[in-house]
C-alpha cells in the first residue's frame, strides 16, 4: 500500500516536472525552491497547465501580492497546523451545511504524509504542489461557508482582498480564534440551523443506506422494519423492540421529528417519513444552509415565520426567546413569503372576507341556503360599508365575476380571526391572528388556513412585545448575564413575576371585559420586524433538527442547482 502510495506521488510530480520542463526547457527545476516555482507557475507560460485548480486567478493574485512568499509552510519548512485542521473541516463539511464532494482532498493528503519521509530533492515540488493545493481548498471553502457555493462573486477583487488579509492574520494568530466562527454568515437563523444540523449528522453519522423499502400494506412486516429503523435512528433500545409502550413512544418521536401528526401508530405519511433515504436528509440540510446564507439580518429584534416547520420565531437582542407554534395555509392556498413590520393589533378583529373567498367558498353556500349568512355571523355589504337586507339579493345571478357586495365576519368568539389580529401591510390580504380552532395545534402538521397565519398563544405572543418593548428581556439567565444585563432586567422584575403589570396589557384586559366584542385598534411603541420565510428542515426551541415535507414544491430548482453544481465537481475532478 505505501509503495503504492509513494509511487502515486511520484507520477504526479513527475507529470508535472515533465509537463513544465516542455514548456521551459532552459528552467532547471530540480534547483528550484518552492517559491521560485510558484512564480513560474503563475506567469503566462505556465498558468494553463494541467493542474487543476478552480481559480487560479484569485492564486496568483494571493501570491504575487506577497512576492510568491509560501503561506503553509515556515521558515523550517514545516507545514502550518491548520493544513490538517482544514482538511478535517472539509471532510467534515456536511456539519457546515456543505458537501464533502464539494473538496477533493485525496492527493492533499498524501502529499502532506509523503513529505515528512520524502528525499530532499522532492521537498520543494511537494511544498509547490501543496501550497497551491491548500490555498485552493482554503479559497473554496471559505466561499462556500461566507456566502454560498450557489451565489458568484459580485466583486471578486475586494473579496479576493478579504480573503487575503484574513488568512494571513488568521495564520498568524493560530491556534486563536475559530476559523468557522470567524468566518460564517451571521444570520441568527443560519447560526442555530447550523449548530443543529452538526450535531444532527454527528449524531446519527453511522446510520445504515436503507436496505429495503417499508412497504405499509405488508403490516406485520412494515412493522418489524419500522422497529429496526427506529433503534437506527437510536430512538428505540434494540432490546425493547417488542414492547409496544416503548415503540410507540419512540414513533411519536420520530414522527415529531419528521412533522407527522405524533399519533404513535403506524400509518403511510410515517411510512414515507421512515422510507426517506440519509442521504437525502443530507442533500435537503445542504440546500436549506444555503438559503439561510442569502438573508441579510437587519433588525435585532424579530419575528421570523418558517412555513413549513409552522412555527414563528421571535428574536430578542439577536437571540432567539421564544418559539410559538402556528398553522398556515394549505397547498391550494399558500402562505406567502414576505417581509414587512407590525405596526398595530386589533382587539374583537371582524373579518373582511376576501373576494375569492366570498365568491368562491361562501356565495355557493348561500346560493343553496341563505342562513349560511346567519349561521357564520356573515354581514353583506356595499363597498362604501353600507349594510345590505341579504334578503333583497338576487344570489342565483351573482357569480366570480359579477359580485358587487363585501361579506364580512363580526367580532367574537366565533371569528375566524379570533379575538386579536396583528397588522402589517401586504399585497397578499393575510394576517398574523388568533383562531377559535385550537385542537388543530395538537398537529405537528398544521397546513389548514387560507393563508393566514393562526397563532396558537396569542394573548401570551402579545405580552411578550408588549413586556420587551417596557424593557423586559426574555433571553435565559446566563444571556442577560453574559451581556450585563441584571440591573436592567431587575428593573423589571415585578412585571415578570406578575406584581405589576405593564400599563398596556392592563389596558387592553379593561378594554375586553368592558367593552364585549367592540372592535379596536392598539399601536405598538416600536414597529415589529416580521419576515415569513421558507425552510423544509429547520430547528425547535431545543435546537433539534426536524425535517418536514416540502409543502408548496419549492425545492426543486434548488436540488436542480445543486445536482448540477456537484456534477460539475466530481465531473472536473474526474478528468484532472
Amino acid at each position: 500500500m505505501k509503495r503504492k502510495f509513494a509511487s502515486f506521488i511520484l507520477i504526479c510530480f513527475l507529470v508535472l516536472f515533465s509537463f513544465c520542463t516542455k514548456k521551459n526547457e532552459g528552467v532547471k527545476w530540480v534547483n528550484l525552491s518552492a517559491d521560485s516555482i510558484l512564480k513560474l507557475y503563475f506567469s503566462s507560460e505556465l498558468i494553463n497547465d494541467s493542474l487543476f485548480i478552480e481559480d487560479k486567478k484569485t492564486l496568483a493574485s494571493l501570491y504575487g501580492n506577497d512576492n510568491n512568499n509560501l503561506i503553509w509552510f515556515n521558515g523550517d519548512a514545516q507545514i502550518h497546523p491548520f493544513a490538517f485542521e482544514l482538511i478535517e473541516h472539509t471532510n467534515n463539511a456536511i456539519s457546515y451545511g456543505l458537501d464533502p464532494e464539494f473538496y477533493d482532498n485525496e492527493v492533499l493528503k498524501n502529499l502532506l504524509a509523503f513529505y515528512p519521509n520524502a528525499p530532499k530533492i522532492l521537498h520543494s515540488k511537494i511544498q509547490f504542489l501543496s501550497e497551491i493545493l491548500l490555498s485552493n481548498l482554503y479559497l473554496s471553502f471559505y466561499q462556500h461557508l461566507k456566502i454560498g457555493w450557489l451565489r458568484p462573486i459580485e466583486n471578486l477583487d475586494s473579496f479576493n482582498l478579504e480573503r487575503k488579509d484574513f488568512l494571513g492574520s488568521f495564520l498568524e494568530d493560530y491556534p486563536n480564534g475559530d476559523f468557522v466562527d470567524e468566518v460564517e454568515h451571521n444570520y441568527l437563523h443560519y447560526k442555530n440551523y447550523r449548530k443543529s444540523i452538526g450535531d444532527f449528522f454527528t449524531k446519527h453519522q453511522n446510520i445504515a443506506p436503507l436496505d429495503e423499502v417499508i412497504d405499509i400494506e405488508d403490516s406485520l412486516k412494515a412493522v418489524e422494519l419500522c422497529k429496526n429503523r427506529l433503534v437506527d435512528w437510536q430512538l428505540l433500545e434494540a432490546d425493547k423492540k417488542d414492547n409496544d409502550v416503548e415503540f410507540a413512544k419512540a414513533l411519536k418521536t420520530f414522527q415529531y421529528m419528521f412533522g407527522v401528526n405524533s399519533s404513535g401508530k403506524l400509518d403511510s405519511v410515517t411510512v414515507d417519513a421512515l422510507n426517506i433515504p440519509f442521504s437525502f436528509l443530507k442533500k435537503n440540510a445542504i440546500i436549506v444552509t444555503e438559503k439561510l446564507k442569502s438573508v441579510e439580518q437587519e433588525h435585532e429584534n424579530f419575528i421570523m415565520i418558517n412555513i413549513p416547520t409552522f412555527t414563528l420565531f421571535w428574536a430578542e437582542l439577536g437571540e432567539l426567546a421564544k418559539t410559538h407554534k402556528v398553522i398556515l395555509g394549505t397547498v391550494r392556498n399558500h402562505t406567502p413569503e414576505l417581509t414587512s413590520t407590525i405596526s398595530k393589533f386589533f382587539i374583537y378583529p371582524e373579518w373582511n372576507i376576501p373576494y375569492s373567498i366570498a365568491t368562491m367558498e361562501a356565495l355557493p353556500n348561500i346560493k343553496r341556503n341563505i342562513s349560511y349568512l346567519d349561521k357564520n355571523h356573515y354581514s353583506v355589504m356595499k363597498s362604501d360599508r353600507t349594510l345590505v337586507d341579504p334578503n333583497t339579493v338576487n344570489w342565483s345571478r351573482l357569480n366570480r365575476g359579477n359580485f358587487p357586495y363585501k361579506l364580512v365576519q363580526s367580532p367574537g368568539r366565533h371569528n375566524l380571526l379570533g379575538l386579536v389580529k396583528f397588522h402589517f401591510n401586504n399585497s397578499h390580504s393575510v394576517y398574523l391572528h388568533d383562531t377559535p380552532s385550537k385542537r388543530l395545534f395538537l398537529n405537528n402538521y398544521r397546513s389548514y388556513s387560507h393563508g393566514c397565519m393562526r397563532l396558537h398563544d396569542p394573548f401570551g405572543f402579545l405580552k411578550t412585545i408588549l413586556e420587551f418593548q417596557e424593557g423586559v428581556i426574555h433571553l435565559p439567565p446566563e444571556s442577560i448575564k453574559k451581556r450585563g444585563l441584571e440591573a436592567s432586567q431587575k428593573k423589571f422584575k415585578e412585571i415578570i413575576e406578575g406584581k405589576e403589570n405593564v400599563a398596556m396589557i392592563d389596558t387592553i384586559y379593561n378594554y375586553m371585559e368592558e367593552n364585549k366584542y367592540a372592535t379596536k385598534a392598539f399601536n405598538f411603541k416600536q414597529r415589529v420586524h416580521l419576515s415569513v420565510e421558507y425552510y423544509t428542515s429547520f430547528y425547535d426551541s431545543t435546537m433539534q433538527t426536524l425535517f418536514y415535507r416540502d409543502l408548496y414544491k419549492k425545492d426543486s430548482v434548488l436540488y436542480h442547482q445543486y445536482d448540477t453544481y456537484k456534477s460539475s465537481k466530481i465531473g472536473r475532478k474526474k478528468t484532472e
